[in-house]
């Protein structure tokens, strides 16, 4: 089976999208597919250096730059690559499956079936979108949300396969002792870690709120790993002018770290906002699938978006946007080590079932019924 993954943005990249799209093929590929990854030349990446290398992931799977013109603004630079594609062959008999609704339209133009990866759903344009994808084989949507907001609109063959985990990448044999000398983190701290981009609809704002109505408890620290060189001075100024003591912004880190990070923690927090609609619907954290194998207790916002995975028997649900209940829950999970244990055994179990395998399985099968 030949498949051609599309992407029209730049990779590798630190946004969690480049791993997913890279992670997918890389098991496309162990299942036995030929896969080849197509993406736009991009002059600019502030990530440099070989993708395989960069997401620590086989090298199974052919990557393919494309030359179009690059321009600085995306809209423009979508054009750019979808025009260049006009003019660009892919094999007979190729899939291509695609996060990009215009390049589904244009492949499936073509003959080819093409499938796309819903993982939200325009405010607008909602109209444009359904021409779009008048052409596509299939729609695959990272969450039940998403599949739903599809469905209203029209949409009848859609699938739903979320995100994943590599358990042995998470499950780590490594005590948290030595995982905090490896970080040079305190030993004497009860560790908060908060893991992946800082954007406000994460709820990165409520943990900062969280650390300030507890910064006069000198056994807790806040560690808040990931982010983007921009987002990153953002919430170093923000942080400093909140005077906030308790709080270590690592930022981005490598991704083998991530789970020495994981291990080197006490709770894990997952305090997405209830007043993004992504948020709320449609998302599929790939660091809750991880922060599950792991095996480290998890304070998360009570939205539709996570109870599709998370429930009160393998996390502590809270209200979202509420930084007092954030911190109630922290401490339930600090202070109750039988109950922290059995939500963390829990999480560790339940994350079996989302492997990155077992997602490249079933869509395979969505492909292949094409």
């Amino acid at each position: 089976m030949k498949i051609i993954s599309l992407i029209n943005t730049r990779i590798p990249t630190e946004k969690a999208y480049g791993y997913q799209v890279a992670r997918v093929c890389c098991e496309l590929a162990r299942l036995g597919a030929d896969v080849e990854l197509w993406a736009p030349v991009k002059k600019k990446n502030t990530v440099m250096g070989d993708l395989f290398d960069y997401y620590k992931i086989d090298r199974n799977f052919s990557v393919k730059y494309i030359n179009n013109i690059p321009f600085s603004n995306f809209f423009l630079h979508r054009i750019s690559f979808f025009i260049t594609l006009l003019f660009t062959r892919i094999p007979k008999g190729a899939v291509v499956y695609t996060r990009s609704p215009e390049l589904s339209f244009l492949f499936g133009m073509r003959g080819h079936p093409a499938f796309y990866a819903a993982h939200n759903f325009p405010k607008r344009g909602v109209a444009l979108l359904k021409i779009l994808l008048s052409r596509s084989s299939g729609i695959v949507c990272n969450s039940s949300g998403t599949e739903a907001v599809f469905r209203r609109n029209g949409f009848t063959h859609t699938i739903v396969i979320r995100n994943g985990v590599d358990l042995e990448e998470f499950i780590l044999p490594l005590p948290q002792k030595e995982a905090r000398e490896k970080l040079k983190l305190p030993q004497d701290k009860r560790i908060i870690l908060y893991s992946g981009h800082l954007y406000a609809w994460k709820g990165v704002d409520t943990v900062l709120e969280s650390a300030r109505l507890s910064r006069e408890d000198e056994t807790v620290l806040f560690v808040l790993v990931g982010g983007t060189k921009k987002d990153i001075d953002i919430y170093r100024t923000r942080i400093e002018k909140m005077r906030l003591m308790n709080i270590l912004l690592v930022g981005h880190v490598e991704r083998n770290l991530i789970p020495v990070y994981l291990r080197a923690s006490d709770v894990t927090l997952l305090p997405n906002t209830a007043k993004n609609q992504e948020s709320a619907q449609y998302t599929s954290p790939i660091k809750m699938f991880e922060y599950m194998a792991s095996g480290i207790p998890i304070v998360a916002s009570r939205l539709p978006s996570t109870e599709e995975v998370l429930h009160q028997g393998n996390a502590l649900l809270v209200p979202p946007d509420d930084a007092q209940a954030l911190l109630e829950g922290i401490k339930k999970v600090l202070s109750d080590k039988t109950f922290a244990a059995s939500i963390a055994a829990q999480g560790r179990k339940e994350a079996g079932q989302f492997t990155w395998r077992a997602h490249a399985e079933a869509l395979r099968q969505f492909l292949r019924a094409a």
